[in-house]
């Protein structure tokens, strides 16, 4: 029996969540993630340019001199949280289109569209380390988008298989 190349693809990708109620929630919170992440990069001013910055800094040095490694410092922290910041828009894209081999660089394009409108604007500036944190956070939210389809789609294929048996 010959299989078609298109056949194996469609069966190796999980199907996207379908339902209504389900699908109206993940486009309400993506959109909501999207608003979110778009009035922090482009807000006119760092994030982290007023007391919180200086206090993470004075609970950093405390920590330091208490053991903390030197490592943990307020650029990992930083490249930790933009990462942590476009995970979720990866992982509800991919749970609304179903799994797509795009949204592994798709993060990357939009965070260098991202740096280079910053780096136009005052106060702000465009960082080649942001692409790769942010795109890294998109790529690592569709995978586990991913990894939640396939196991669902296991799930109810084995569901469907056990009730055509009974």
């Amino acid at each position: 029996m010959f299989v078609s190349t298109k056949a194996i693809k469609a069966a190796a990708r999980p199907a996207p969540i379908t339902g209504r109620w389900a699908r109206g929630t993940l486009w309400a919170l993506l959109t909501l993630w999207a608003l979110t992440v778009t009035a922090i990069v482009f807000a006119p001013v760092r994030v982290d340019d007023n007391a919180a910055g200086g206090a993470l800094d004075a609970w950093l040095a405390q920590a330091h001199s208490n053991g903390l490694p030197e490592w943990i410092n307020h650029s990992s922290i930083e490249q930790t949280a933009n990462m942590v910041m476009f995970m979720p828009g990866g992982f509800a894209l991919c749970l609304l289109l179903g799994w797509r081999f795009w949204m592994l660089y798709a993060g990357f394009i939009v965070s260098a569209a991202i740096e280079i409108i910053q780096f136009f604007m005052p106060e702000r500036v465009g960082d080649w380390h942001d692409v790769l944190t942010n795109g890294t956070g998109l790529a690592l939210g569709a995978l586990a988008g991913w990894a939640v389809l396939t196991v669902r789609s296991r799930r109810l294929s084995t569901r469907a298989t056990s009730s055509a048996a009974a």
